[in-house]
């Protein structure tokens, strides 16, 4: 049976996340993957251009999860610190400092539960950094483009 196109596309990042998730980037090859997903060689090479496509794609669903989890987390904690304000119980230099903090601290709890995905990302090669530049960095910009955003209101990637 002859999968389309994207559903070939999203098992073959769900498999390379797995493989970085179990031996890191040195265990993203070509073979495995279409191995694992039931496809040939080519295909993989026919969808992504190369094995750096391919892991390029997987890194930007390692930001678009990662971006999804610290909105998560930054929304958590808004409504809260904007009640806060409210009662003139905080300043908006401490709302903002309090804001950092917990977006710092949402990067390194990702980071540490993600650990071999995100060291696969940062660990592309040269040729792939200079290619994959602007797409892995685009959730990034998508947030800087927003704009200033009120404590309750970051930025949606749903929404863009």
């Amino acid at each position: 049976m002859t999968l389309p196109h994207d559903e070939t596309r999203a098992r073959l990042i769900r498999v390379t996340l797995d493989l970085m998730d179990h031996g890191g980037i040195e265990a993203v090859k070509a073979r495995p993957v279409a191995n694992r997903v039931g496809v040939s060689v080519g295909t993989v090479y026919n969808l992504f251009g190369s094995i750096d496509g391919l892991v390029q794609e997987a890194n930007a669903h390692v930001l678009e999860d990662f971006a999804t989890y610290a909105l998560a987390r930054i929304r958590e904690t808004d409504s809260a610190r904007d009640l806060v304000i409210a009662e003139g119980g905080m300043d908006p230099i401490a709302a903002l400092e309090d804001r950092l903090l917990t977006m710092a601290s949402a990067y390194v709890d990702y980071v540490e539960a993600n650990e071999s995905r995100w060291a696969a990302m940062l660990s592309i090669t040269a040729t792939a950094r200079s290619a994959s530049f602007p797409t892995i960095i685009r959730p990034c910009r998508i947030h800087s483009s927003a704009g200033l955003q009120t404590l309750s209101n970051p930025p949606d990637l749903a929404l863009i």
